[in-house]
C-alpha cells in the first residue's frame, strides 16, 4: 500500500492526477483495452474513462491502437515518463530567467552569533580548526594585547595555532607599531605568515579578524573579554577592502 502511495505521489508532481494514474496504472496491467474493460476494472462509468484518456494520450502514455474494427488502448513502458521530466524541465528553463528578473532580492541580513566568554569563544576556535582548508586567508587587526586571549588559557591557543599551522593557513595581522607588537611578534609570531606594522590602529579593546564571510570582533574590557561574530559575504568583503587600504601603507 506505501509503494503505490508513493507512486501516486510521484506521478502527481508530473502533473498526473490520482484518477489518471489509476487508468494508466490499470492498462500498464491489463495490456490492450477497451474502455468498457476499463470501467469495469475501475468500478467507473465509461464516460469517466473517455475523460481521462485525452491528456494521457497528449502526454505520450497511453496510446490508441485499432484491432478488428475495435478501438483499443495500451499503455506505453512506464520509461516514457523520463521524457515528462525533460519537458518540465524544459519549461523551467523557459520562465526560470524572466522570473529571476522580477524577484525582489532582500538586502543580506547578517548572522549575528555573541560567545560571551572566554570559554565559549572556544566554540568559534574548534569550529574554525574542522572547517579551514590549506591556503585559506585569515586576517587579524590585532590590539597586540596578549592578556585578553592567549593568556587566559595559553595551552589552549597554542595548541590552536599549532593546529592552524599544520592546517597550512595563511595568517596576514596588523599589529599596532609599539613596544607590545614586538611583544606579540616574539610569543605568537610563530603562527602568522606575515606581519605589518601600522599606527592606524582599532583600539585598545578591540580586535577584529576575517576569515571566509565571517566578519569577527574581540571585544576586550578587563576580565569580560568576549566574541561577536557577524556572518555576511557583503561585510566580509568590504571588511577586507579597508584591511588592505591599511595594510598597503604598513610597513613590513
Amino acid at each position: 500500500m506505501e509503494e503505490i502511495n508513493n507512486t501516486y505521489e510521484t506521478l502527481d508532481r508530473l502533473g498526473i492526477g490520482r484518477s489518471q494514474s489509476k487508468l494508466y496504472l490499470e492498462f500498464l496491467k491489463t495490456g490492450p483495452a477497451n474502455v468498457a474493460q476499463m470501467a469495469r476494472a475501475l468500478n467507473t462509468s465509461r464516460q469517466a474513462i473517455y475523460l481521462l484518456l485525452p491528456e494521457l494520450i497528449d502526454r505520450g502514455l497511453i496510446k490508441e491502437i485499432h484491432h478488428s474494427k475495435r478501438t483499443l488502448y495500451q499503455a506505453l513502458p512506464p520509461g516514457q515518463l523520463y521524457s515528462l521530466v525533460d519537458d518540465l524541465k524544459n519549461r523551467l528553463d523557459e520562465i526560470v530567467p524572466s522570473l529571476t528578473n522580477i524577484q525582489n532580492v532582500p538586502q543580506e541580513v547578517p548572522l549575528v552569533t555573541i560567545y560571551d566568554s572566554p570559554l565559549s569563544m572556544r566554540d568559534w576556535y574548534r569550529h574554525f580548526l574542522v572547517e579551514v582548508e590549506k591556503d585559506e586567508h585569515f586576517y587579524l587587526y590585532s590590539s597586540e594585547n596578549l592578556e585578553a586571549w592567549y593568556q587566559l588559557d595559553p595551552t589552549f591557543y597554542k595548541n590552536y595555532m599549532e593546529q592552524q599551522v599544520k592546517k597550512g593557513l595563511k595568517l596576514y595581522c596588523l599589529l599596532p607599531e609599539s613596544r607590545k607588537g614586538s611583544e606579540h611578534k616574539q610569543d605568537v609570531g610563530w603562527s602568522v605568515t606575515e606581519y605589518r606594522y601600522t599606527n592606524i590602529t582599532l583600539s585598545k579593546s578591540i580586535e577584529m579578524w576575517i576569515w571566509r564571510d565571517e566578519v569577527c570582533y574581540l571585544t576586550i574590557q578587563g576580565n569580560y573579554t568576549n566574541m561577536i561574530v557577524l556572518k555576511s559575504k557583503h561585510l566580509a568583503e568590504f571588511s577586507k577592502k579597508q584591511f588592505f587600504t591599511v595594510w598597503e601603507t604598513a610597513s613590513p
